[in-house]
């Protein structure tokens, strides 16, 4: 039999909780990776017990677990990136910063700052909020907050539709990092995001998809420009090529007889062309 060699895929981690309904969490972020061809490695920081629209349960790993995982991939594989998603509580967040420090991981690290849940319920501490704003944003190479998350890390303000854009830069003013301030909660004709850099500020639009809401858009978006930034993009290439997949995701998501609804990683786009982008 004729043995096939190719190059081996890029690889990023994704350090985030289990979703068990594989709509967001470590499996959707997996998928994500796979559907963008990278292999996904993962390192678990919470187990839970969730549906769409329902945590019932937490359980989050040993800050001695958590580095053990972390530790051994990182020193097994070439992490070309980077990604976190919920991880809980404060020494998790102190963990995760002591293992990449350790390993001396050069890696751009993508922060998806996992807040609360769609349901409402908590994903993070409210007593690690504090060194997540002054410690943990400070590793990031880009943090990606919903308007929600916004508005946590801005002391309370409301972001809407027509303050969007300085709220954008004032996270990038407050935090020194790059920033894509995600708008698809907005009431707006079309799903509006804005990336704040040292270049200045751009928007990445797509029509709005009306009357869904899959589970776990916010993992897979992050999780889609982890991939791209493994695969050699620019930063501003990566939101443009990570645009396109999450609006055919929620556009193709999956619909279940309960009516819960999941979003659709068969359908990635070509991604050939980049997204509308707007200086």
């Amino acid at each position: 039999m004729k043995t096939i060699t190719s190059h081996p895929p890029p690889i990023a981690l994704t350090i985030a909780g289990s979703d068990p309904s594989g709509g967001a969490g470590i499996q959707s972020d997996l998928m994500t990776f796979a559907s963008l061809g990278i292999h996904g490695l993962s390192a678990i920081s919470c187990t839970t017990a969730q549906v769409p629209g329902s945590v019932i349960d937490i359980n989050p790993v040993s800050p001695d677990h958590l580095t053990a995982q972390i530790d051994l991939l990182l020193d097994t594989y070439p992490v070309a990136a980077i990604k976190t998603g919920m991880l809980f509580k404060a020494s998790l967040l102190k963990t995760v910063l002591a293992c990449l420090e350790r390993n001396d991981c050069p890696a751009p690290l993508i922060v998806d700052p996992v807040m609360n849940a769609s349901s409402g319920d908590a994903l993070l501490e409210e007593s690690a909020i504090d060194f997540f704003r002054d410690s943990f944003l400070a590793r990031a190479s880009l943090f990606t907050p919903n308007i929600d998350e916004a508005s946590i890390l801005l002391d309370g303000i409301d972001v809407t539709a027509a303050n969007l854009d300085q709220c954008a830069v004032d996270l990038y003013s407050r935090y020194t990092v790059p920033v894509l301030l995600k708008g698809g909660h907005l009431d707006t004709a079309d799903a509006i995001d804005v990336l704040v850099t040292e270049k200045g500020l751009q928007h990445f639009r797509a029509p709005f998809v009306k009357g869904v809401a899959p589970h776990g858009t916010g993992c897979a978006y992050s999780a889609a420009i982890t991939a791209c930034i493994a695969n050699g993009y620019s930063l501003e290439q990566s939101v443009s090529r990570a645009k396109q997949y999450i609006t055919a995701a929620i556009a193709n998501c999956q619909h279940w007889e309960d009516g819960r609804q999941t979003l659709n990683h068969q359908v990635a786009p070509g991604l050939t062309p980049d997204c509308d982008t707007q200086s």
